[in-house]
């Protein structure tokens, strides 16, 4: 129970050091009251889409961005995107050394989180997924993974960071000669990192 505190509280600070914009004009202010999180001051919740693989490609990515106005019309605020893709898309954008992550992907992540921002909704952008291969290294190389993210995608206000989806999920048992992502104080080190 300590374990799970903690990571809800870590992850809370994490989300809060990317404020949301409902329109580019007039930026809200993302807070936290009671467990909830708050749209200057009021309770908001999230509605939205998991679309994890839509970085796959140039054509995966327009064919979201085609989307987003329907979406927004129908009262989608938020959509999921991760750099690793999901379980009918995966694969591993970044270096062996983590410091790096392949151009058209970055490209295509940041097309759709400007796209998603110019129509208020919110990006949870996820880094790791438990079924896609590990590029990078070793431990280091992770961490410079989630900082790069970090780094890349401070600038867009729009945004809210997911380590790791489902980190407590067997299949990252492939991984944990790399890094333990079951591991929950490894999880609360990777969102201290953001």
């Amino acid at each position: 129970m300590k374990h799970t505190l903690t990571l809800l509280a870590t992850l809370l600070l994490a989300v809060l050091a990317f404020p949301l914009l409902a329109h580019a004009d007039t930026p809200p202010v993302l807070g936290i009251r009671g467990g909830v999180f708050t749209r200057d001051g009021e309770p908001f919740q999230m509605w939205g889409i998991r679309v994890a693989s839509a970085t796959t490609s140039d054509a995966q990515t327009e064919h979201l961005v085609a989307q987003l106005d329907d979406y927004a019309a129908h009262g989608l605020n938020a959509v999921t995107v991760f750099y690793q893709g999901s379980s009918g898309a995966h694969y591993d954008p970044f270096t062996p050394d983590g410091r790096g992550v392949e151009d058209g992907h970055q490209r295509r992540m940041e097309r759709i989180i400007t796209e998603c921002g110019r129509r208020g909704i919110f990006v949870i952008v996820g880094i790791f997924y438990q079924h896609a291969r590990l590029n990078v290294r070793d431990a280091d190389a992770v961490r410079a993974a989630v900082r790069l993210v970090t780094e890349k995608l401070k600038a867009f206000p729009n945004v809210l960071i997911n380590v790791a989806n489902e980190q407590n999920n067997p299949y990252y048992d492939d991984t944990k000669r790399v890094f333990d992502f079951r591991d929950p104080e490894r999880i609360i080190e990777l969102c201290r990192l953001v």
